[in-house]
């Protein structure tokens, strides 16, 4: 969202499925967790943040000891790079899904 880029990514089948266990609300349109799918640019990042709070409260994620795990935004990004490393993706990749300027700012990270 900070330098405006538009990127899409397919997400993994498991989270697909968590995401479908989620009732839609607030708008949401089936199968579109973060948008209503109406654009509304002076209200998106707290409209995007809203869902993702809607998201957080419903999924229940645990930490590795079983205790609730409420996460924000920036750690789904983080969490998106680091997977996307781990699975072996090229770091010049995973700094142009981030939307980074320079290979530099993803190595920095």
């Amino acid at each position: 969202m900070k330098a405006g880029a538009e990127v899409a990514t397919v997400l993994p089948d498991r989270v697909v499925a968590a995401f479908d266990k989620v009732k839609p609300g607030n708008g949401a349109h089936p199968g579109n967790y973060f948008s209503s799918g109406i654009p509304l640019s002076e209200s998106l990042r707290a409209n995007r943040l809203a869902r993702i709070r809607f998201l957080r409260d419903r999924l229940k994620f645990t930490d590795e000891e079983g205790r609730s795990f409420l996460f924000h935004s920036h750690q789904l990004r983080d969490t998106f790079a680091v997977e996307l490393l781990l699975a072996g993706c090229p770091l010049e990749k995973v700094s142009k899904l981030l939307t980074h300027e320079s290979i530099r700012v993803t190595e920095k990270h």
